[in-house]
């Protein structure tokens, strides 16, 4: 019996991706290993070098402010597509509408093997190495999802919505690329999945461990330096009854005439 597909990421972290200097691809060998193991059936190299040339093509259209987290969302979409695929035995560069069909099916509700209820670094970091000598994180999952018992929560139409779009632009610049005359797989959209599934996400809660984890990261200066604001609100959360979106301004928090700290509900946002 053959051992079950284990996902693994492909796109290097944002600040170590180069796309018009790399010399060879893909430059972590981490990556390039697991990618020998895949069925050569499903293409593996080949397809995952259109994903790196649909992610510079859609790089030129993010603005500076904005670049990193489109490089986030989008990597994750493309690696979800590539490894599904791979799980599969299929080539991504193969897909058929019906295939584009299964991929959506798949992401709404994905195996908990794929999935922690935590995000987790792709990569185990380490800042004297090259990026091309980090290790996996054991610790990452393709999906970042609440496990129920009946298997992992059910993704929302916003999200499944951005998945299917990337995917719609993908095959367009490939086909457009590689001069391929075919309809693209991704044309027409299953709008009986959409129509399943609800607008957004339900709010997520945190249980002062996993605030108290969040405090220790910072400590350990594992995260990037993070805005006083930023902190401030972990703080809030972690250490108040004060509600967050009553949180206009700093200077709300005062010092009262005991020394004590007080927070000034009636104070208004400044315009």
């Amino acid at each position: 019996m053959a051992a079950p597909f284990i996902p693994f990421p492909i796109f290097p972290p944002y600040e170590h991706w180069r796309p018009n200097t790399a010399t060879s691809f893909p430059e972590s060998r981490y990556v390039r290993h697991r990618l020998e193991t895949v069925d050569l059936q499903c293409l593996p190299f080949m397809s995952a070098w259109y994903c790196a040339s649909f992610l510079e093509e859609s790089s030129y259209r993010w603005t500076l402010s904005e670049a990193k987290q489109h490089y986030g969302v989008t990597c994750r979409y493309l690696e979800q597509m590539l490894n599904w695929s791979f799980s599969a035995g299929l080539s991504l560069l193969d897909w058929e509408p019906h295939h584009f069909r299964e991929y959506l099916e798949f992401l709404i509700r994905p195996p908990a093997t794929w999935c922690s209820s935590a995000s987790r670094m792709k990569y185990e970091a380490q800042p004297l190495t090259p990026f091309a000598q980090w290790k996996f994180n054991p610790d990452w999952r393709m999906f970042c999802r609440n496990i129920e018992e009946s298997g992992a929560k059910t993704q929302t139409r916003r999200d499944l919505n951005r998945a299917a779009q990337v995917a719609q632009d993908f095959f367009s610049l490939y086909l457009t690329k590689t001069g391929i005359s075919k309809n693209s797989c991704a044309a027409v959209l299953p709008t009986d999945l959409f129509d399943a599934l609800s607008e957004t996400k339900q709010r997520a809660f945190h249980s002062p461990q996993e605030l108290d984890w969040a405090f220790d990261q910072l400590a350990s200066g594992t995260l990037p330096t993070l805005l006083s604001e930023q902190i401030l609100l972990l703080a809030i959360a972690r250490f108040s009854r004060i509600r967050l979106g009553d949180v206009k301004t700093l200077s709300q928090f005062r010092l009262g005439t005991e020394k004590d700290n007080y927070f000034d509900y009636a104070m208004p946002a400044r315009g």
